[in-house]
């Protein structure tokens, strides 16, 4: 499977969501637009999958399979499992942002 156009900006979103959220302030309208989005996605997640994203988004890494690899280890899932859900998050972030 290749990787989505649209992947690495979302995983871009997805990291500043998990590294600075709640934000008190935005940068730029750009940067809320993209907070909102991941946000609305992510608030109708269970809380067990986003402790996922959030370890997964969290790590200093920004090689996304080695992040994966760092939350089933700690997680106990099966690595193809996480790459689900983070395809399943990014897709739905991408069309709240009308990226498709």
């Amino acid at each position: 499977m290749s990787k989505s156009y649209y992947a690495d900006y979302v995983n871009h979103c997805l990291r500043f969501y998990f590294r600075y959220f709640p934000v008190k302030g935005f940068k730029n309208d750009i940067d809320k637009t993209n907070y909102t989005a991941v946000e609305k996605i992510v608030k109708k997640l269970d809380m067990t999958d986003i402790e996922v994203l959030r370890t997964v988004f969290m790590q200093d890494g920004t090689v996304i399979s080695e992040n994966i690899s760092i939350a089933a280890e700690k997680h106990g899932k099966e690595r193809k499992q996480i790459w689900s859900l983070v395809n399943y998050v990014t897709s739905k972030i991408a069309k709240e942002r009308k990226l498709v």
